[in-house]
């Protein structure tokens, strides 16, 4: 009988004793843990940072037909997205097609849970900046024009601010292999030029300023 006792208090103080063990290990690594393998540490994660945490594919919106670009989510829940996109235009009256380059901020403040896998993020604002990568666009006026002074902006970079809606499918975890989160994007945006163009000149029709974006985002 005392043997009995004797086996079933080993049993039941193992789990306790394996946990100290464990724990001791971890207060020995991180406190013996050298110089260079704390500078590697911190490589490692510097890299690891700049990992893209998602791609998005853009549809219109001023800034070139279609885009694609990845970007960074950062913060208390990711509120805070940083992304770079290169955006095509056709040639339309042009005699050729060019590309934009455009830096988004964004923020994205709550998130709504929906039925099943399904979300909703109410609201996404920020702005971004937007440059046509063509030589007959300019951020100062060329010397043909007196004085520079004709146009008094560029031509070549564009200031927006933009807001939106996001809805999204959550993958379920089992069945993930890229991603975590599809999502549905639109947006409308206004720029610098086009507002300044409407307060110059009130005949214009004031939906005129702003300009419809659809898009996808994928989150790995």
């Amino acid at each position: 009988m005392s043997m009995r006792l004797s086996t079933i208090s080993i049993m039941m103080a193992l789990p306790c004793m394996l946990w100290a063990a464990t724990a001791g290990d971890s207060v020995h690594t991180a406190k013996d843990e050298t110089a260079y393998e704390r500078r590697i540490r911190r490589y490692n994660q510097f890299w690891h940072s700049l990992t893209p945490d998602f791609v998005r594919f853009q549809y219109a919106g001023s800034v070139g037909l279609v885009n694609l670009g990845c970007g960074w989510a950062y913060g208390r829940r990711d509120k805070w997205e940083t992304d770079l996109m290169l955006g095509f235009v056709p040639k339309y009256d042009k005699d050729k097609p060019f590309f934009t380059v455009t830096i988004r901020e964004t923020f994205v403040p709550w998130e709504k849970h929906l039925k099943g896998h399904f979300s909703c993020q109410p609201l996404s604002c920020g702005l971004f900046l937007n440059s046509v990568l063509r030589k007959d666009y300019w951020t100062r006026e060329p010397e043909r024009y007196p004085e520079r002074s004709y146009y008094k902006f560029s031509t070549k970079v564009r200031f927006h601010l933009f807001v939106g809606q996001r809805y999204s499918f959550n993958i379920p975890a089992d069945k993930r292999f890229m991603a975590q989160k599809l999502s549905a994007v639109w947006e409308v945006s206004a720029c610098d030029l086009y507002v300044l163009n409407r307060a110059v000149n009130k005949s214009l029709p004031w939906y005129e300023m702003f300009s419809l974006s659809l898009g996808l985002k994928y989150d790995f």
